[in-house]
């Protein structure tokens, strides 16, 4: 990342994350539907399908950590892409 730039996201870049999470938040009501209509009609709330809840959960908070952290050097790798070398920000 250059240091010129007066934002944290270079090149007019959109901050990470916020399609992880709204992709999450969609899985987690996707499922979580599903859940509960089986559960109205009678089926037993212990599922299988709670695993697409868990994901779209962990989705969702990877999201807003990415969102809320910035860019990392994994988001550039055209300017090396690891962090080994401990950049000053």
């Amino acid at each position: 990342m250059s240091d010129n730039k007066s934002s944290r996201w270079p090149r007019n870049m959109q901050p990470a994350g916020m399609k992880l999470a709204l992709s999450g938040a969609i899985v987690v009501i996707v499922f979580g539907a599903y859940i509960l209509i089986q559960a109205m009609n009678g089926a037993s709330m212990a599922s299988p399908v709670w695993l697409g809840v868990i994901l779209g959960l962990v989705m969702v908070a990877y999201g807003i950590y990415r969102r809320l952290r910035g860019p990392g050097a994994l988001d550039f790798p055209e300017e090396g892409g690891t962090n080994v070398q401990r950049r000053k920000e």
